[in-house]
């Protein structure tokens, strides 16, 4: 995984611009997943697709995502966890867990209808 952020760090060994103010680590225990801290936003955006994409080809089952600590995403960030939702196989979803206002306001205006491949919950993973 040296190319894709580090659970230590949050960060590729590159530090693009930006990738200070995104914090991700993966989850220690099954089910696959991220724990998100900090913003996404376009000084993000690189690096968040790059750790969506990862997560989503590293297994089989269901994606959880806690997002307790993130502060922040803005529309291309969530159409970012859109496009990763849509992409996994037949039968998988992405949970968002503990997701901010900001990320529900933004799936409601843009995907009035839902996502049927994201699931949100209020309570941590």
């Amino acid at each position: 995984m040296s190319a894709e952020p580090t659970a230590e760090t949050g960060r590729n060994d590159g530090d693009e611009p930006g990738a200070q103010a995104l914090r991700l680590r993966e989850l220690a225990d099954p089910p696959a997943g991220l724990r998100v801290a900090g913003e996404v936003d376009m000084t993000t955006h690189a690096h968040w697709n790059r750790a969506l994409r990862h997560v989503v080809g590293g297994g089989s089952g269901d994606v959880h995502l806690d997002l307790a600590e993130l502060v922040f995403i803005d529309a291309r960030g969530t159409a970012l966890v859109v496009d990763a939702a849509r992409s996994l196989a037949s039968g998988r979803r992405f949970v968002l867990h503990r997701p901010p206002s900001c990320l529900r306001r933004i799936l409601t205006a843009l995907w009035p209808t839902g996502v049927p491949t994201i699931s949100l919950r209020e309570e941590a993973r």
